[in-house]
């Protein structure tokens, strides 16, 4: 089988992460007979994928091209393609491709295109974004089946666009089988550690003006304990300037280190010599942040709404979204009760192992499998 993943929206990030999780989880499985194409456009995401070897062939189509041009050649020229090179399925991210006849496989990932998320955009970038949204709620109607990472997110779809075609599913892209399988190899020892971590951004739906007030209500429960609060992510400094006023007015800004974009290697070591990881967050299609903590033996706080639960299992602390006082008594009884962090800690390396990306390669070729069985039926 002959197996199309479009790749020509993806750079580095999130979604370059769900397609290498796919193939490397399809190539290993024990039916390893699936021909594998990725189209890209951008040149760092397709190094990215040729140096992880396991699609048969990286095809770089309109090399670094605008989003115009590859709007145009994913409309125009991507069935021709897929008929001509004999493609027997095709796998997209979040949108639909017309002209395309073999059975087309959509995976939704983004939840702003089902629930409205406040974000400053200029005019221009909300038309873009409208016609984005249009591709994706095509999906479901018309994609010979849908794929979402979480239910939460399938949950949101279904609400959005009532006539939902129902042959979708949830399967959870998750982490490397090596990644998993080392995760205990390198534990986190840091229980008295007073460094709190977090992985956000400036969004609106991040709600971390609650993690720094849950910082402040720290520091003032405990003024002699040396707190620091790590913030990664956020590419633009200027963008956290409100934070920072805010932080300055609870009188904590000198105990906040604002890390900005970091390495995997940095985020490693970042998590692994933590007390926790605190996510306020209000509104995620999964909360990849907290199971990557689990794989670093760091455990997580998070808000008990939308794909939060569904995430962390019983594996996490979950607090009542916007609790300042109460996200700050979470990191306190983790604080003070090692053998309760201890528990937290184990429960997240038994909760991963059901992430794997090997599991999700066995669910996706069950998948691909009965739409090309199915299109072959005479």
């Amino acid at each position: 089988m002959h197996l199309l993943v479009n790749a020509i929206p993806i750079g580095p990030g999130g979604g370059l992460t769900v397609v290498q999780g796919i193939l490397d989880g399809l190539r290993s499985t024990l039916q390893n007979d699936i021909r594998m194409t990725v189209l890209t456009c951008a040149s760092d995401t397709t190094k990215i994928l040729e140096d992880q070897q396991k699609a048969d062939l990286v095809d770089q189509v309109c090399p670094d091209k605008g989003v115009v041009s590859r709007q145009l050649w994913q409309n125009f020229r991507l069935g021709k393609y897929a008929a001509a090179n004999g493609v027997d399925c095709l796998l997209t991210i979040n949108f639909f491709m017309p002209r395309v006849r073999c059975p087309q496989v959509v995976y939704h990932l983004d939840l702003a295109r089902y629930v409205p998320i406040e974000d400053g955009l200029s005019w221009p970038q909300h038309f873009a974004e409208h016609l984005r949204n249009r591709s994706a709620r095509r999906a479901l109607r018309r994609a010979d089946a849908n794929v979402f990472e979480s239910h939460f997110l399938r949950q949101a779809a279904s609400e959005f666009v009532l006539d939902t075609n129902p042959n979708n599913d949830v399967i959870y892209i998750g982490l490397p089988d090596d990644q998993i399988d080392q995760a205990q190899s390198k534990p986190n020892v840091a229980d008295r550690s007073t460094r709190i971590v977090a992985v956000t951004n400036p969004l609106p739906h991040k709600d971390n003006p609650t993690m720094i007030r849950a910082f402040a209500h720290l520091v003032r429960k405990r003024p002699q304990v040396p707190w620091k609060l790590e913030i990664a992510g956020g590419v633009d400094a200027d963008a956290w300037n409100g934070h920072r006023d805010l932080a300055r007015e609870l009188g904590v800004l000198d105990r906040i280190c604002w890390r900005g974009h970091v390495s995997h290697t940095e985020l490693d070591q970042l998590l692994r010599s933590s007390l926790c990881m605190l996510s306020t967050s209000i509104l995620e299609s999964f909360s990849m942040v907290a199971v990557e903590s689990m794989a670093r033996g760091c455990p997580a706080i998070v808000s008990d709404v939308a794909s939060m639960p569904e995430s962390v299992g019983d594996a996490a602390v979950l607090v009542p979204p916007g609790d300042h006082q109460r996200f700050g008594e979470a990191v306190l009884e983790i604080y003070d009760d090692p053998s309760y962090r201890a528990r937290l800690i184990a429960r997240g390396y038994k909760h991963i192992e059901k992430l794997r990306w090997s599991d999700c390669g066995v669910n996706f070729d069950t998948l691909f499998r009965s739409l090309h069985n199915r299109a072959n039926r005479p």
